[in-house]
């Protein structure tokens, strides 16, 4: 499952009005964790909190230990969502042009990284004989 996927999911158990106002009744909220718990997986972290925290809302216990167990396993969810907005934010970005030369050199596009340096100062020329292609091949393109 994407993380697109997982976050919309989250995000709708997260919103429902139980959540925020009370289950009806402990089984509504075993099931609302046994929903959410898979969705976690993605984070160990976040799933073994919660898991911990599902495994005291199972048992028969008075609201005073219900209660803050529930906000623990809210606060997992939340977290949760969080990170996936931000990882699938990450993706959404455009790579920057030092990402790219990155991405070619690990994948063995220069064989050998070209830069000379003097005080300092350095030419990448690997990026300039790229560029000087480009521009000699967007000009043998727009001549008719």
């Amino acid at each position: 499952m994407s993380k697109n996927a997982t976050l919309k999911q989250l995000e709708d158990l997260f919103n429902i009005p139980e959540v925020k106002g009370g289950f009806p009744s402990q089984q509504a909220c075993i099931s609302w964790a046994n929903r959410v718990a898979p969705l976690l997986k993605f984070n160990p972290d976040y799933y073994q909190v919660f898991m911990h925290y599902s495994q005291i809302i199972n048992h028969n216990i008075s609201t005073y230990t219900a209660e803050p167990a529930f906000r623990n396993m809210v606060s997992q969810v939340e977290m949760a969502i969080q990170e996936l907005r931000i990882d699938t934010a990450d993706n959404d970005v455009e790579p920057t042009q030092e990402t790219k030369q990155q991405e070619r050199q690990a994948n063995g596009a220069d064989l050998v990284d070209l830069k000379p340096n003097f005080f300092g100062l350095g030419v990448n020329l690997n990026e300039g004989w790229r560029r000087i292609r480009g521009w000699l091949q967007a000009g043998k393109k727009s001549k008719p």
